[in-house]
């Protein structure tokens, strides 16, 4: 983790490739068959500063916003093909072991957030949180289908 004060060109990179690039492996992956399908959905998650960012985790809140931005635009290549993409931000550190003062969540605290997202009738429109706009909730979906 890097604020960005502290960015250096090669300090994102592992993040970009674990965050941006892994996506991008899993996408082509899945996507052919989905497309062929005409249905399906692409759900990317990140951490919370994809969307409200801390600074203390600069280098990682870029490639989150990163991936945020790739799924919107996917999203919008697939429109009218039955097939999505989505995003997900969790805005809490899951497990122990998270930076001092950073908000923390176990997953089974987080498991049942999932349904709020997941479900169309109940699901947040874009750019709000599972709890309403910048309210620290465990989950922002930013396109929903």
């Amino acid at each position: 983790m890097a604020a960005p004060s502290e960015a250096t060109v090669e300090n994102p990179q592992p993040q970009i490739e674990y965050t941006l690039y892994g996506a991008f492996a899993a996408a082509r992956a899945g996507l052919p068959a989905m497309r062929e399908a005409g249905a399906g959905t692409l759900l990317f998650t990140t951490g919370g500063g994809s969307v409200d960012s801390n600074p203390m985790m600069g280098n990682v809140n870029a490639a989150g916003a990163a991936l945020r931005n790739c799924e919107i635009n996917l999203d919008k290549e697939l429109a009218g093909s039955g097939v999505h993409a989505a995003h997900v931000a969790i805005n809490v550190w899951i497990g122990e072991g998270g930076p001092e003062g950073f908000p923390t969540a176990t997953p089974e605290q987080i498991a049942p957030c999932t349904g709020i997202c997941t479900n169309t009738e109940t699901a947040p429109r874009p750019s709000s949180t599972a709890d309403g706009p910048s309210s620290g909730g465990f989950a922002a979906p930013l396109r929903t289908p």
